[in-house]
């Protein structure tokens, strides 16, 4: 209990959360480890759980009728994976294990009983949905408003934002992303995001190696956004 109890102290999403709850939920989760590519959920699932990440990384996605895969969200340490499960509905995405990871799991009535007993608990969950709405709006707005180039562009910018590691004359985006994932990412195929990587590195914008990128010229690279 004590070790579960640091860990969830040292989750910033939880900082403002009240001791008494904190310690309560040491009591109640369950902390499991997970291989990279398992699956957590499908869409259409009906899932009891939330799943909190305590390491690790894990993606988010849909499938479309054809089958076609889009990455809605990639998710790391403090992220709540699927807390809009609280409403009783069938789940409309799936989850995948990105690396090898740690979740943390908690059953939905715990939820929503630490809800109704303190407000900064209530007020993490409220924010981590309003997180996703307001990316899910920028997602729908840069497929509808913008070309592919400028797509893939401004989800690299994204990506160095959210996991950019500054080094000696770049960035590197700290994450093991095949141009498969970032084309279903943005909405198009692989070739597509193949052409245009190639043209960011013969403009020396972008650097690729073993999965990653990284980025040389980001002022170069917000040009195409």
């Amino acid at each position: 209990m004590d070790n579960t109890y640091k860990l969830l102290k040292n989750i910033e999403t939880l900082k403002n959360v009240k001791d008494e709850i904190i310690r309560e939920m040491a009591t109640k989760c369950i902390v499991r480890e997970y291989k990279s590519e398992e699956t957590i959920f499908l869409e259409g699932d009906l899932v009891e759980i939330i799943y909190l990440i305590s390491k690790g990384k894990a993606m988010v996605s849909r499938f479309s009728e054809e089958g076609g895969e889009k990455i809605i969200h990639i998710f790391d340490k403090g992220h709540f994976i699927n807390e809009v499960s609280i409403d009783g509905r069938k789940t409309s995405t799936s989850v995948t294990i990105m690396e090898d990871s740690q979740l943390i799991h908690f059953k939905k009535k715990d939820i929503l009983s630490w809800m109704e007993k303190d407000f900064n608990f209530n007020l993490a969950i409220i924010k981590s949905i309003s997180n996703k709405l307001r990316s899910s709006y920028r997602q729908i707005r840069n497929l509808g408003l913008k070309k592919i180039n400028s797509r893939i562009a401004a989800r690299l910018c994204k990506l160095v934002r959210d996991y950019g590691y500054k080094g000696e004359g770049l960035i590197s985006i700290e994450l093991n992303l095949t141009q498969s994932q970032l084309a279903a990412m943005v909405g198009s195929t692989r070739e597509s995001v193949s052409r245009f990587l190639k043209h960011l590195e013969r403009e020396g914008i972008i650097e690729q190696k073993n999965q990653k990128i990284s980025i040389l010229n980001f002022e170069g690279l917000k040009e195409y956004t």
